[in-house]
C-alpha cells in the first residue's frame, strides 16, 4: 500500500480537476483600500481559485459571491479583510454567499473578517443564503460588538443545502448600549450545517444603567428547521448582565423587570434535529447568570442551560460530550443540562470523528490528521478536489458528502484502546499546489460492526 505522502501526490500527477486559474491579489500600501478581491471575484470564472497573500485589506463593499469559486486567505491570523461603513449607522457586510445552484461550490479559507462601521465593529461578517450547492467555511474568524438592537448571527446559514464550518471561531460581542439583546454566534435557519472543530462564544448581556431592561446573554447557536451536525467543538453562551442601577438597587419596592439577564444555553434549537459527537473534545457550556442589588438585597438569575430546545427538536449524542450547565450569578448550579420538551437520544458508542491542522499549509508542510472513534475500531479515511451531494445511508450515522468517483483513500488506521489516531500527511513542494484545497472524510467500523462518517474537513494549500 502506497504511503500517505506518495498517496497525496499522485493526486497531483493524475487529477484532471486542477486546471482551474488561480488569481493572486496582493494587500494594498499602509493604510488604503483596495477594490481588487471585488474585481478578482467579478473577474472569475467558474472554479477558479483568488488567492491572498498575508496583509490587510478593506474596503466599503461587500464581496459577492453567487457562482462556484474559492476564496483563499494565509491564515486568518496573518489574512484580514474588512467592510467599511461609509456613513454613521451603516451595519456593513464584508462577505455574501447566494444563490448557488446544485453542483456549484463556493469555499471560504483562512481569513479573519470585520465589519468597520462609525464607532466600531459589528458583528455579522458573513452571510450564506439560498445555496443548493455546497458551502465551506474554514479557518474563519469573526467578531464584534452588537450596536442598535442587537444582530441575527456573526455567521448566517439560510435555506442553505450543505454548509461546512471547519476549525472557524465566532465571538457575538456584547451590546454597545443599555437595551435590546444580543444576537447568536452562529444563526441558522432551514439549512443543514455541519460544524467540526470550531470555537463559537455567544453574546454578553449589556450591564445596564438607569431604568434599562437588563439583557439577556446569547447563545453560540440559533437553529430553526434545521439540522446540525457538530463534532471536535467548543460553544459557550454569553452570561447575562448584571444591573447596575445604584439608586433604583436602594429601593423598598423594586420593579421584577429590573432582575439581572439570564445565562444563554450553548444551543436553542428551534424545530431542529442536534446531533452532537466528539466525547470530552466537544463541550457545550450554558452561560452564566447575572447579579443584583436591590435595597441592599443580592438578586441573582439562572444560568443557560448547555442545550434548550422545544418539542419539536431532538438532540442527540455521544458518550463523554461535555454538557455543563451555565452557573446561578451567585456561583450556584442550578440550571439543567437540557431545557425544554424535546427528545434527547444518547448513543451507546462513539461515532467517527475527523479534524485536521493547520487549515491552511504551505509547501512542503506537514499536515496532521486527527481520527477518533470507537475504540478497537478501524478508520478509513480519503479525500477528493470536489464535494458532491450529502447522502445518508440507512442505519449509518452522519453523511457522505464527497463523490464516490473522484476519492483518493489513505492507509487504514487501528484506533487501538484509545479510540483514536493520527495520520501524517506530507505537501508536496510542487509549484502548481498554491490555491488547491482538499476535503477529508473518515468512515469508522466499530467492532460491533457499525459505521459511521465523520464530518468534513478541509485543508487549503498556499505558497
Amino acid at each position: 500500500m502506497n504511503s500517505p505522502v506518495q498517496t497525496f501526490a499522485a493526486l497531483f500527477i493524475c487529477s484532471p480537476l486542477i486546471g482551474a486559474e488561480t488569481i493572486v491579489v496582493s494587500p494594498p500600501a499602509l493604510g488604503a483600500h483596495t477594490h481588487a478581491i471585488h474585481d478578482a471575484v467579478e473577474a472569475a470564472s467558474a472554479g477558479d481559485v483568488i488567492l491572498l497573500m498575508p496583509g490587510a485589506y478593506g474596503h466599503n463593499d461587500t464581496i459577492d459571491i453567487d457562482k462556484p469559486l474559492t476564496l483563499m486567505g494565509a491564515g486568518s491570523d496573518i489574512t484580514r479583510y474588512a467592510s467599511i461603513g461609509n456613513f454613521p449607522g451603516d451595519e456593513p457586510l464584508p462577505i455574501y454567499i447566494h444563490d448557488l445552484a446544485a453542483g456549484e461550490e463556493v469555499r471560504v479559507i483562512g481569513l479573519e473578517l470585520a465589519a468597520v462601521t462609525y464607532g466600531g465593529v459589528t458583528p455579522t461578517v458573513l452571510v450564506v443564503a439560498d445555496c443548493e450547492g455546497p458551502v465551506v467555511l474554514a479557518d474563519i474568524y469573526g467578531s464584534g460588538n452588537q450596536l442598535n438592537f442587537g444582530s441575527y448571527g456573526v455567521v448566517q446559514v439560510l435555506r442553505s443545502n450543505q454548509v461546512l464550518l471547519d476549525a472557524c471561531e465566532l465571538r457575538a460581542g456584547s451590546m454597545s448600549i443599555s437595551s435590546g439583546h444580543v444576537g447568536p454566534a452562529l444563526a441558522i435557519e432551514d439549512s443543514q450545517v455541519h460544524i467540526n472543530a470550531c470555537s463559537l462564544f455567544g453574546g454578553f448581556g449589556t450591564q445596564t444603567l438607569g431604568d434599562a431592561t437588563p439583557s439577556f446573554g446569547s447563545s453560540a447557536i440559533t437553529a430553526v428547521d434545521s439540522q446540525v451536525r457538530i463534532s471536535n467543538s467548543s460553544m459557550e453562551g454569553g452570561p447575562g448582565s448584571d444591573y447596575l442601577a445604584f439608586y433604583h438597587a436602594l429601593s423598598p419596592n423594586p420593579d421584577p423587570e429590573f432582575a439581572p439577564g439570564l445565562g444563554a444555553p450553548a444551543i436553542d434549537a428551534v424545530s431542529s434535529s442536534i446531533y452532537i459527537r466528539g466525547g470530552s473534545a466537544t463541550s457545550l457550556s450554558g452561560g452564566p447568570g447575572g447579579e443584583n442589588l436591590v435595597a441592599t438585597v443580592p438578586i441573582y438569575s439562572a444560568g443557560g442551560a448547555a442545550v434548550r430546545f422545544d418539542s419539536d427538536s431532538l438532540v442527540s449524542h455521544t458518550p463523554g460530550v461535555a454538557l455543563i450547565p451555565g452557573l446561578d450569578g451567585d456561583g450556584a448550579d442550578t440550571a439543567p443540562e437540557f431545557e425544554g420538551t424535546g427528545t434527547v437520544v444518547p448513543l451507546a458508542i462513539n461515532l467517527a470523528q475527523l479534524s485536521l491542522a493547520p487549515k491552511v499549509a504551505s509547501l512542503g508542510a506537514n499536515i496532521s490528521l486527527s481520527l477518533g472513534g470507537e475504540t478497537g475500531g478501524i478508520y478509513f479515511t480519503y479525500f477528493s478536489l470536489s464535494q458532491g451531494p450529502a447522502i445518508g445511508f440507512a442505519g449509518v450515522p452522519g453523511l457522505s458528502v464527497l463523490p464516490l468517483g473522484s476519492l483518493f483513500s489513505l492507509p487504514v488506521k487501528s484506533l487501538g484502546t484509545t479510540g483514536a489516531a493520527a495520520l501524517p500527511i506530507h505537501v508536496p513542494n510542487s509549484p502548481s499546489l498554491p490555491g488547491v484545497s482538499l476535503l477529508f472524510q473518515g468512515i469508522a467500523l466499530a467492532p460491533d460492526l457499525t459505521y459511521s462518517f465523520s464530518s468534513p474537513a478541509l485543508v487549503g494549500i498556499v505558497q
